[in-house]
């Protein structure tokens, strides 16, 4: 059993020959596997990278032309700071000038008080009084106007008149007057109109209607009637038979005549009594129109009747309305003139000068002239001989 098992199996030698034949072959072949999929892994890689490089490369351009502009923008933003700080150091500067003219002004204002104090105690110059005189006479005129002749149209325009020279003064003292004169205006323009004209106008009507109205035929004796003969009627025409006595004296043609001409001159006497006014001269003139009518018209014809009625309601009328009380703005004028009279013969204290202005610029002293301090008290010794 030992020999045939022997001689059997095969000899070792054979397969163990063969097995190491195969290992090269197959490494070999893992290595070329392993060189081509490394060879196509180095290919990838070295495209992909080109492509990155590529995107890298192309934001690197966008990222200059980007610095580019930020470069460009940033050189516009410190061109634009220099002008701002340029422009604001001549800010500063103008503002620092502005501050000092405008402590300059300060102080001119307190040396400009000043003055208008001294000239308030100070007399008037010769233009300031000249126009106070000239506003003085006009009240004066307008007032005597409207007391003597009525005359509000005319008082109006003196007082106007007045306003407007009191107006050119630039005299503080002067704005109560103002105020009161206005007043005076306002009351003036507020009375009602003037009834005058339109009575001038009716007496002038009523004188024109004079030889108009019939006679007056009361004494007359008719010598013929509606019965008499023809003869008698036509005598009656020619001949008139007035009784004579002591309340009705026969009047021919020419004393008719000269009647109608003393009417005619009381209506002148009236006028001119209206034009004055005279109340009292006035009504005497036409009380004796009315009784001169009441003789020598027919008193039962109704031209003659609405005449007298007329001539009534115009006697009846009265020539003014109230006038308002004037003369304040005068008196007040002329008190205002008394005490300056009087202050200026006392003799003025010059003021103090204003203290300086409480700043941290000591060099605001240059904004300020010498030629801006007046001395009113010197320029008014010059012409003291001026005021009255």
């Amino acid at each position: 059993m030992a020999d045939i098992d022997s001689t059997d199996s095969p000899p070792p030698t054979d397969a163990g020959a063969s097995t190491p034949r195969r290992w090269p072959w197959l490494l070999l072949a893992i290595v070329l596997v392993l060189v081509a999929v490394g060879a196509r892994w180095a290919f990838l890689s070295l495209r992909q990278s080109d492509d990155q490089r590529a995107e890298t490369q192309a934001e690197n351009e966008t990222l200059r032309a980007r610095l580019a502009d930020i470069d460009r923008a940033l050189d516009q933003l410190r061109e634009g700071q220099q002008r701002l700080s340029q422009r604001l150091d001549s800010s500063s500067a103008t503002n620092q000038v502005l501050r000092e003219e405008l402590l300059g002004m300060g102080e001119r204002a307190g040396l400009l008080e000043d003055a208008v104090a001294r000239l308030a105690q100070s007399r008037m110059s010769g233009e300031s009084l000249l126009r106070l005189n000239e506003a003085e006479f006009l009240l004066a005129m307008g007032a005597e106007r409207l007391s003597l002749y009525a005359d509000v149209g005319a008082a109006i325009q003196a007082y106007s008149l007045a306003e407007g020279a009191l107006a050119e003064l630039d005299d503080p003292a002067l704005a109560t007057l103002r105020q009161t004169l206005a007043q005076e205006l306002i009351q003036l323009r507020q009375m009602p109109p003037d009834p005058r004209p339109p009575l001038r106008a009716e007496l002038a009507t009523l004188a024109g209607e004079l030889p108009l109205l019939p006679s007056s035929r009361s004494g007359e004796v008719s010598l013929a009637s509606p019965d008499s003969s023809r003869l008698a009627q036509l005598l009656g025409q020619l001949v008139t038979v007035r009784r004579v006595g002591t309340q009705a004296d026969p009047l021919g043609p020419a004393q008719h005549q000269a009647a109608l001409a003393a009417m005619a001159l009381q209506f002148e006497l009236a006028q001119a009594a209206l034009a004055r006014p005279d109340a009292a001269a006035f009504q005497a003139a036409l009380d004796r129109i009315a009784q001169s009518g009441q003789a020598l018209f027919d008193e039962g014809s109704p031209a003659v009747v609405d005449w007298q009625a007329r001539l009534s309601a115009a006697r009846n009328t009265p020539l003014l309305p109230t006038p308002p009380v004037l003369g304040a703005t005068l008196r007040e004028l002329r008190s205002l003139r008394a005490a300056r009279s009087v202050s200026t013969s006392v003799p003025l204290k010059p003021l103090p000068p204003p203290p300086a202005p409480a700043g941290d610029l000591p060099d605001v002293e240059h904004a300020v002239t010498p030629s801006v301090r007046p001395d009113p008290l010197s320029a008014d010794e010059g012409d003291e001989g001026a005021v009255p």
